[in-house]
């Protein structure tokens, strides 16, 4: 029988990760995060023995997913509108100037005819004949003085409606935050059950072998190794599943931040 060896909280953290983000570290497309978020880690052949590299961080993640969802781009559109529409309460303030013009004209005009009485002007003057066209131009000025608090009300609801869109729009986008998450540490889990997994099977192999060699020297009976063998099998079983969970996580990890990761590239 092989003693399972105990495993460092490094080697442990290691494991955990595995390959998991290992085509995106090889492109070098992730840079370096912030501290304190957690991440996929997975050891390099250029790292000192001991040493960890970061590959991917989950913030990266979920800054990649937001920036791939369209709602994303949505707040600043609302307040880009709501903007506007501030704008044109605000101008409701303001002296409202509107022109107006009018010309008229007349088929026929009154007048008195005749000349001028002699000293009122020069020989042979006559009245002026009053002209039939007639144009006036003009500009109105109205100023809003008292409103009742209409336009403050209006204006406190387009931020209200603003405030109730970007609230939205943020719990949709929490909801992607939280699938990335969630598919995130479920590919770690499922790395960490692969690595137990692997020892339980180098063990079982192991045992295996051993209850053969007893089974040949005749200090063992067949079905003692048939009941290890079963057991291999079924924890190859359970391998399999696994793996498949991990590449279901993975895909959708990629499908979320349209970047490859892992198993899903």
């Amino acid at each position: 029988m092989t003693r399972r060896r105990r495993r460092s909280p490094r080697a442990v953290a290691a494991l955990l990760a595995g390959a998991l983000f290992a085509p995106a570290a090889a492109s070098g497309a992730v840079g370096a995060q912030p501290t304190g978020a957690p991440s996929a880690v997975t050891p390099s052949a250029a790292t000192p023995p001991g040493a960890i590299a970061d590959t991917v961080r989950l913030g990266a993640l979920h800054a990649a997913a937001l920036q791939r969802d369209p709602r994303a781009g949505q707040p600043a559109l609302h307040a880009a509108a709501t903007a506007a529409r501030l704008r044109t309460l605000a101008n409701e303030r303001r002296p409202q100037l509107t022109p107006a013009g009018e010309a008229t004209t007349q088929t026929d005009v009154p007048s008195l005819g005749g000349a001028l009485p002699p000293g009122l002007a020069g020989a042979g003057a006559r009245l002026p004949r009053p002209p039939r066209d007639r144009y006036q131009a003009r500009v109105d000025a109205e100023q809003l003085v008292y409103d009742g608090g209409s336009v403050a009300g209006r204006r406190a609801v387009e931020r209200g409606r603003l405030a109730e869109a970007q609230a939205g729009v943020g719990v949709a986008l929490q909801g992607v935050r939280e699938e990335v998450t969630g598919r995130f540490f479920a590919a770690l889990l499922a790395q960490e059950r692969l690595a137990q997994l692997d020892v339980l099977a180098d063990d079982l192999a192991a045992r295996l072998a051993f209850v053969r060699a007893r089974v040949r020297a005749g200090a063992a009976l067949a079905g003692d190794s048939a009941a290890v063998l079963a057991e291999l099998l079924r924890v190859g079983q359970q391998q399999d599943e696994v793996r498949a969970e991990r590449r279901s996580a993975l895909a959708v990890l990629a499908a979320l931040t349209g970047r490859p990761v892992g198993e899903a590239s």
